[in-house]
């Protein structure tokens, strides 16, 4: 499971091995920024202020549907299952 974590201001803190594999990303090159600037570039809404603050604020799992086109233009598709661990 590719898998990575945020902070409350959406800071990406762990990024793991399958995470450099699926998105094509260096671990240095997300930990300490924003997800939204590593994961979602375009501004597509994918990844927000706004959705972090809906992830650490829903009650349940947050799920939902992203599509990520890594640099070298292949696009890969996810279902995401977040969980808020406090």
């Amino acid at each position: 499971v590719g898998c990575f974590t945020v902070d409350r201001d959406g800071f990406i803190q762990e990024w793991n091995t399958l995470a450099t594999e699926i998105f094509g990303i260096q671990p240095w090159e997300a930990f300490g920024f924003p997800v939204w600037e590593v994961m979602d570039p375009d501004g597509t809404g994918s990844w927000s202020y706004q959705r972090v603050t809906d992830i650490f604020t829903s009650p349940e799992a947050y799920e939902f549907d992203w599509a990520f086109t890594r640099a070298d233009g292949e696009d890969v598709f996810l279902t995401c299952k977040v969980i808020c661990l406090c």
